[in-house]
């Protein structure tokens, strides 16, 4: 597997956030999601894992290590074990 960082952060058309409610949308400014989205997301330096995978660039690209870190983050705070952990990540509407 080789490592390729993520730099998508760009929304897309059909982007969960874009049909809340006012209500939904007030909600979803007063969790710690927006904060969690602006400020440790982005900050997670990618590059310091690029050494655990292949420099064969014909090799399968990773999984966005800022998603799996930022997984692992979540998980410990909120006291998931590793199967809720990774579902919410699969299955979480993008």
């Amino acid at each position: 597997m080789s490592f390729v960082k993520n730099s998508n952060r760009q929304m897309t058309f059909n982007d969960s956030t874009l049909d809340l409610t006012a209500r939904e949308k007030n909600f979803l400014d007063k969790s710690g999601a927006t904060y969690f989205a602006d400020y440790v997301f982005p900050n997670i330096n990618e590059e310091l894992f690029a050494v655990l995978y292949s420099y064969n660039p014909a090799s399968r690209p990773n999984t966005p290590v800022n998603v799996l870190f930022a997984a692992n983050i979540l998980e410990q705070d909120l006291d998931q074990n590793d199967d809720d952990a990774s579902g919410g990540v699969q299955f979480s509407r993008n």
